[in-house]
């Protein structure tokens, strides 16, 4: 792969896209971004036609950015059967979950009124870590199990232990035994069901993702499951009384409300993700020069996100508004400085200044950040 748009024209600065890098995968990633922002600038309540078409993002953003991070870790582990890059690509993540783990939490203290996803990311790395050597046959077999009994076992605790699901977002000074509960089992993003699309993004991650014929195969069979859960939803919406969204034990496992846990909604977002990676690859291939700017935000999402944290937080009124049209202004307003920060950061900088920290001593010498750069795809 050349390297395509955005090569630098001065000397000294740096290409925008490194030979070896997907850039469909960056575009993922921007997309997933996006999709946060508008979430958590504007309403979510989806009412009308403007208010439903904002509210899509929700619930199936962050599943997407859960599903490219585990294309991420497929690509940064390269070769399962090689033992030492095997063992390398497992320090590395867990460098990034010891990292991710008390960042999140000590942004979760801000006042923001966000559920940061970043200390749930940094257990699902540590599972990666464990799972990255496992066949694509355990890998799918996992993701099933998670997709299948993880809503289950959410929806059972739920009904005996309510009180685990009612408190506050955990921080980092909450004590260790209800942070962990939180992240793998009552928070909004517990591990035992947000493994799913993680681990069908690690599987996805071993394939051709440069074949035309891959990018047709995940919008088809992404596009079609999304469908049917779709329909599912609105089946068991008519006819369970009460509904899944309104119920306990076996009919909440089945809810299809955004961020509910439920079946429905976890599979049918994970479906949709599929897709969207296939129209990102895709559309990455076919017009680069008009996807470079949301490629360089992708390629910085974490600094990116964390800062419309510290924006929500510091200056809520200039981000979050209930009427559709100033959220779609302050939404675009800051994607557009965003999205300019990075194209100035990424002719200079191989990485975000977050994303520096985050890959690790591997990539801190001048050397270490050209070869890393080059050899972790998605780093």
């Amino acid at each position: 792969m050349s390297a395509g748009p955005g090569d630098a024209a001065a000397a000294g600065s740096r290409p925008l896209v490194a030979t070896g890098r997907l850039v469909g995968i960056d575009l993922a990633r921007a997309l997933a971004l996006c999709g946060m922002v508008m979430v958590h600038v504007g309403p979510t309540d989806g009412q009308g036609v403007a208010g439903s078409a904002w509210a899509l993002p929700h619930g199936r953003a962050a599943v997407l950015f859960a599903l490219v991070a585990g294309v991420g870790i497929a690509l940064l582990a390269g070769d399962r059967t090689a033992g030492a890059p095997r063992s390398r690509a497992r320090l590395r993540l867990l460098w990034r979950a010891a990292l991710l783990l008390p960042l999140g939490l000590a942004l979760q203290a801000l006042d923001h009124g966000v559920l940061v996803i970043l200390a749930p990311y940094a257990v699902l790395f540590a599972l990666a870590a464990v799972v990255i050597g496992a066949s694509d046959r355990l890998l799918l077999a996992l993701a099933a199990l998670s997709a299948l009994a993880g809503p289950l076992l959410v929806a059972t605790i739920e009904q005996r232990q309510p009180g685990w699901f009612s408190t506050a977002a955990v921080t980092l000074t909450d004590p260790p035994a209800e942070i962990a509960r939180e992240l793998v089992i009552s928070g909004p993003y517990p591990v035992v069901t947000w493994a799913a699309p993680m681990l069908v993004g690690i599987w996805l991650g071993r394939r051709d993702l440069r074949a035309p014929a891959t990018w047709t195969l995940l919008l088809g069979i992404g596009a079609a499951a999304a469908l049917a859960l779709g329909v599912l939803a609105l089946v068991l919406e008519a006819v369970v009384q009460p509904p899944p969204s309104e119920a306990t034990g076996w009919w909440a496992a089945l809810d299809a409300t955004p961020h509910s846990q439920g079946l429905v909604w976890l599979v049918g977002s994970t479906a949709t993700a599929v897709a969207a990676v296939g129209v990102s690859l895709a559309t990455a291939a076919v017009a680069p020069r008009a996807v470079t700017p949301l490629v360089a935000a992708g390629q910085l999402a974490l600094t990116l996100y964390v800062a419309h944290l510290v924006t929500l937080d510091v200056a809520p009124d200039l981000l979050r508004h209930e009427d559709i049209a100033d959220a779609l202004v302050a939404t675009v307003g800051f994607l557009a400085v965003g999205i300019a920060g990075a194209l100035a950061w990424r002719q200079r900088w191989a990485r975000g200044p977050l994303e520096l920290v985050l890959a690790g001593p591997w990539a801190w010498s001048r050397g270490g950040r050209e070869r890393a750069h080059a050899s972790d795809p998605q780093g």
